[in-house]
């Protein structure tokens, strides 16, 4: 149990670290992108 938690634990670190690689890639062109679109409203999402 402990063994698959730990398990776990690293492939969710992993994939943490892998999106904040691409986050840092993209760098200034998502930036551009986020605030050119962050007064669009999604509904029925949730």
């Amino acid at each position: 149990m402990a063994t698959k938690l730990m398990e776990e634990r690293k492939a969710l670190i992993d994939c943490a670290g892998l999106f904040v690689d691409v986050i840092l890639h993209a760098g200034e062109p998502l930036s551009a992108y986020i605030q050119a679109h962050s007064g669009v409203i999604i509904f029925g999402m949730f």
